[in-house]
């Protein structure tokens, strides 16, 4: 496992230089999601992120009809109490990077309107302390991490407030496991 995050490290690192080189960093940005809300379930119980999380992006134009996008998001953690006693609390963060298919590239003074894919990787941190109150139910700790994979698919638009700031909305799906529709608005500055 940490040789394939070795390499998917090694990967993003060669798609940015690459991307830097023959590209223009335009934007950096960031924004909020509110989520549906993903479902994590070991050991027979389920887990739950928060619907709500900070965006931060950095936007690559490769020429005009696509862009490439890297954006890291953090949740809220979750926290839930146990009726039998005892408690759990659950992080998560995700890594995205996406191609944007610009729609409307000649009308892209103003707005632009784009279909994006992507990759998805999430790191989901469950902490679980059970204490039984009932002689039926054992104490139970768990403290498990695990790394999710997947794809974005969605559409998005940005809207220029001025000749620096982009207003952006995106509404992407997260295919995996752990599926979730996001919805995430923001602002982002151009260099």
């Amino acid at each position: 496992m940490k040789q394939f995050l070795l390499g998917l490290i090694l990967v993003f690192s060669f798609i940015s230089m690459v991307n830097v080189a023959s590209a223009q960093f335009n934007y950096i940005g960031g924004g909020i999601i509110l989520a549906t809300g993903g479902e994590y379930e070991s050991d027979g119980f389920q887990y739950y992120n928060k619907s709500l999380a900070l965006n931060l992006r950095l936007n690559y134009n490769v020429n005009k009809k696509i862009e490439l996008l890297t954006s890291f998001n953090l949740f809220v953690p979750n926290k839930e109490e146990f009726a039998i006693g005892g408690n759990s609390k659950t992080n998560l963060m995700s890594l995205n990077l996406d191609g944007h298919y610009i729609l409307n590239p000649k009308s892209r003074k103003s707005y632009r309107v784009y279909a994006l894919a992507g990759i998805h990787l999430s790191r989901w941190n469950i902490e679980n302390t059970m204490i039984s109150t009932h002689s039926a139910f054992k104490d139970k700790n768990v403290k498990e991490s695990r790394f999710v994979f997947g794809a974005n698919l969605g559409v998005g638009m940005n809207v220029r407030i001025n000749n620096r700031l982009l207003f952006y909305a995106e509404t992407k799906y997260l295919v995996s496991e752990m599926g979730q529709l996001m919805f995430n608005p923001g602002l982002m500055y151009e260099f």
